[in-house]
């Protein structure tokens, strides 16, 4: 289960800034021994709690030594104190980018910057502290995150470097300051939110062992399965987003499915969680387009597939691959290709099958029928499209008239229709094996290409939650200005799980524009949050809903007065979306809108 958020406020104090400057440079004057107290104004109380120490105070400002202690990889650090940060002797500490051991949601955002040196370091400085001109060339590291330059740090850094001849390197690049073992970090935060502070970066490492088409050769107007191989090669688990860049003209993606669909005009595939040293295989189908009347030779198309969003992993040098499908000419006839959709199941342990058979040959296809074995406890239910019948675990459905052949324009005849078997409950929900259901067209007159004959279709027995906003209204929808007291308007929103499985999920609210309307109160476990391109917006926590169940969300906003010339009313729009974590099941009812009216005084 997870938890609810939990913010750290904003502290910006150039005091705090000057503070820990100072006490960078008097660690260019002490050795890595003798660190622990010799800049202190005030000496602390050795208050420990856990892996940080209350070692004294600088200008007023706490100063926290964090360790950590066998068994203890990460710690977190507020804004409003200085850390000396010490990072053991352990091979197990990876040479990754600063910013990747910050945890950060965003590095590059993030306003930060610090000073670093090694035991070595240290060592070399004891011994020649009192040479001319040292200190001037001490081989310590100063650094700063790409917004400590262009944010409120940056006046500081930048006359520390004129000033002394020093340069602040960055922090989010592996040939800048990396977290090293046998390093001590000093670290000022000068920004909003925590960072946790990781010594051993666990990561995931999601890897494209391979992508090939199976077979490498597909006949024009057939239905080519792309074959991906990922696997964990991390510490930790983890899953990613697979997205295809501009596919070829010719290729199609053609099995829309739980794991694979188009999304916002992109294909993408999710890995689904994979565990340490895990390999998974995920099958992408793609319709080949047909060309009876112009066509030569072979032709090589080439789908490029990289990892797309979710939390980076460690080793970025896996992450893409190409596979090649070399596109033939096909043979004059009939040529059938069956497609079954990934079904949605129904109550009762109803589950529905949407079926789809094409003719991609030349000829004309008559007296097609579609078979399909049932498996023990399966019954027949019902046929939409189709005349079905049942001969001992042998279901046929007989498809009425011609399937057309392949025009100059590459379309053929299709016809569509659904069955629905019923399963007993013991194999919908409970189990997490993943099942498949064959079936297989025939026709009277022969196919040319029976490799497209059958369709195996793959989905998950086990229960799973389906998230959805049912509803989301301002009342009042249009709120006056400049009142006293202000006025209100409350937003109700409906959260409810209609699948068959408890679990939890992430409500998210951005408004058009956040100056007319201020929150005055939050549900529990709703917080204000940081997105990187889309500003500060509302994050609440659903609780794990059960099957059916809904909770209703109530936020209040207050009008703020304007002192502007407010020359017409202002129509706002606040846009909702859940995230379910990789655990919904349905993301076509994760988005809506609720619209409201800030009125100009008159």
């Amino acid at each position: 289960m997870r938890k609810p958020i939990v913010r750290i406020a904003v502290i910006t104090s150039v005091v705090l800034m000057t503070a820990v400057l100072a006490v960078i440079l008097d660690l260019r004057n002490r050795s890595r021994d003798d660190t622990s107290t010799p800049f202190l104004q005030e000496q602390g109380n050795s208050d420990l709690r856990g892996q940080l120490t209350t070692i004294g105070r600088r200008q007023g400002i706490e100063v926290v030594r964090v360790t950590f202690p066998a068994g203890t990889d990460a710690e977190t650090l507020q804004q409003d104190k200085i850390y000396l940060v010490s990072v053991p002797d352990d091979p197990n500490v990876p040479n990754i980018p600063l910013d990747q051991a910050m945890a950060l949601s965003a590095a590059a955002a993030v306003d930060y910057f610090g000073y670093k040196y090694t035991s070595a370091d240290a060592a070399l400085e004891k011994e020649h502290r009192n040479d001319a001109e040292f200190l001037s060339r001490f081989p310590g590291q100063f650094f700063a995150s790409a917004k400590a330059r262009t944010g409120v740090s940056s006046s500081t850094i930048a006359a520390f470097e004129e000033r002394t001849g020093t340069t602040f390197d960055q922090t989010a690049t592996q040939t800048g300051v990396l977290l090293e073992p046998d390093s001590l970090y000093m670290i000022i935060i000068n920004d909003s939110g925590n960072v946790t502070f990781d010594t051993f970066r666990r990561r995931a490492d999601l890897g494209i062992v391979s992508a090939h088409f199976d077979p490498g050769a597909e006949k024009r107007g057939s239905n080519p399965t792309l074959n991906i191989i990922v696997k964990n090669y991390g510490q930790v688990s983890g899953e990613r987003d697979i997205v295809f860049a501009a596919l070829p003209a010719d290729l199609t993606f053609a099995n829309p499915q739980t794991v694979c669909r188009v999304y916002e005009g992109d294909l993408k595939c999710r890995t689904g969680p994979i565990a340490p040293g895990q390999t998974k295989a995920i099958w992408v189908d793609f319709h080949l387009a047909g060309n009876f009347i112009q066509c030569s030779g072979e032709v090589p198309l080439n789908v490029n597939l990289s990892f797309f969003g979710g939390r980076p992993d460690q080793n970025p040098g896996n992450d893409s691959s190409q596979a090649t499908l070399t596109a033939v000419c096909p043979t004059p006839g009939a040529d059938l290709d069956i497609g079954v959709q990934p079904p949605q199941q129904q109550p009762d342990q109803e589950v529905v099958f949407p079926v789809r058979v094409r003719n991609y040959g030349s000829d004309a296809a008559s007296s097609v029928v579609v078979s399909h074995t049932l498996s023990d406890g399966v019954t027949f239910q019902s046929a939409q499209g189709a005349d079905c019948n049942v001969q001992g675990n042998l279901l046929q459905c007989s498809l009425s008239g011609e399937l057309d052949g392949v025009t100059q324009y590459g379309v053929g005849g299709e016809k569509n229709f659904s069955v629905t078997l019923q399963y007993p409950a013991s194999q919908i929900c409970g189990l997490s094996e993943e099942r498949r259901e064959t079936f297989s067209v025939t026709n009277v007159v022969g196919d040319i290409n029976p490799l497209n004959d059958s369709y195996t279709v793959f989905f998950q027995t086990a229960c799973q939650a389906d998230f959805g906003l049912v509803s989301a209204r301002f009342d009042p929808v249009s709120v006056p200005s400049n009142t006293t007291p202000p006025s209100t308007t409350t937003l109700s929103v409906n959260v409810e799980n209609s699948g068959s499985a408890a679990d939890d999920a992430y409500l998210k609210i951005f408004w058009s524009n956040g100056n007319y309307f201020s929150a005055t109160t939050l549900p529990p476990y709703c917080d204000t949050d940081w997105d990187y391109l889309k500003g500060y917006y509302t994050k609440c926590w659903t609780g794990i809903l059960s099957p059916g169940e809904s909770k209703l969300f109530s936020f209040t906003y207050q009008a703020n007065p304007t002192d502007n010339i407010c020359p017409a009313d202002v129509p706002l729009t606040a846009s909702l979306s859940l995230d379910g974590q990789g655990n919904d099941q349905n993301w076509n009812n994760n988005t809506t809108q609720a619209h409201v009216t800030y009125e100009c005084p008159q």
